[in-house]
């Protein structure tokens, strides 16, 4: 039986620790001082680098590109299908709803326009190749949604980016939010810079059929103490969607790891 566990992550906070050339490290340990109050306060503020969606119309135009600027998902629905976007399969088999998209605004997690005449989602995501002593890569196996549906998943540790967040503030919010469930008081966080690279791809959204997305990647590996060695479950409440959504996690073996689709699964 599926369980969801619930340890507390509340006042923790991440600080960085001694670094060598290539690498940087982060633990989480209790609030004290001035320094540790700094980093509370540059995780808590909203980035800004998508424009606020406050404005009560559809869309604010300029030029050839119209950002959507809605409140409701009725507003979100008709933004879509006016720009060419088919969202009768939406909410069904393993693709999101319109009511999620429009969280997904909300949060500031992804920018919705439109290019010559075509809606465009971009997005910007953080994909963390954790791996362990054994050499082996952690990756997300399979999503089990609120309403019980089964999503494969077959994607390293990722996250989308907020607003104008930086990757290295997004690695400690991603390693929180996303394996925090089953993570031991006083982990650590160590990566490796040298292996960072960004990635940026144009395709169909999987997750939002027809909805074109603009998939830009930032992708670094990294160590992570702490973590079971063996397959494992977190679980994360989604009260919006009336339930929990329990994520599979497993380790797989360099050689079996696929980069094809990478950016698309990841969201």
């Amino acid at each position: 039986m599926l369980k969801c566990l619930s340890q507390s992550l509340l006042g923790r906070t991440p600080r960085l620790l001694d670094q060598k050339p290539g690498y940087w490290s982060l633990s989480t340990v209790k609030p004290r001082g001035a320094a540790t109050r700094v980093l509370q306060h540059q995780h808590q503020q909203q980035p800004q680098e998508f424009p606020a969606q406050t404005q009560m119309h559809h869309s604010a135009c300029n030029g050839k590109h119209c950002v959507f600027s809605g409140q409701t998902a009725g507003e979100l629905h008709e933004w879509l299908e006016s720009h060419g976007v088919d969202t009768r399969c939406y909410g069904k088999d393993t693709s999101k709803t319109v009511g999620e998209l429009l969280e997904e605004q909300a949060k500031n997690e992804s920018l919705l326009n439109v290019v010559d005449g075509r809606a465009m989602r971009t997005v910007k995501v953080l994909s963390l190749h954790i791996t362990n002593g054994n050499g082996q890569v952690l990756f997300e196996d399979e999503q089990i949604l609120p309403d019980g549906r089964s999503r494969r998943r077959n994607v390293q540790v990722s996250e989308k980016l907020m607003g104008d967040e930086s990757w290295q503030s997004g690695v400690d919010r991603a390693v929180r939010e996303e394996l925090g469930t089953v993570l031991p008081e006083g982990y650590q966080v160590t990566v490796d810079t040298d292996t960072y690279r960004q990635l940026v791809e144009f395709a169909t959204s999987m997750s939002y059929p027809g909805l074109l997305t603009k998939y830009v990647c930032h992708r670094v590996k990294a160590t992570v103490t702490g973590l079971p060695q063996t397959r494992f479950e977190t679980c994360e409440p989604r009260p919006k969607l009336g339930g929990r959504l329990v994520t599979r996690w497993v380790w797989r073996n360099p050689e079996e790891v696929e980069e094809q689709h990478a950016l698309r699964n990841a969201e």
